[in-house]
């Protein structure tokens, strides 16, 4: 059980970790458009 625990929670970390990282890119695509 607490590695099935351990196992969601990286899955959890790794997409809000996908989740920040596009945003940041779709930003710095939309800043350098702008520029």
């Amino acid at each position: 059980m607490k590695i099935k625990f351990d196992f969601n929670k990286l899955i959890y970390v790794a997409m809000n970790v996908a989740i920040v990282m596009s945003f940041l890119l779709w930003h710095y695509e939309e800043y350098r458009w702008l520029d």
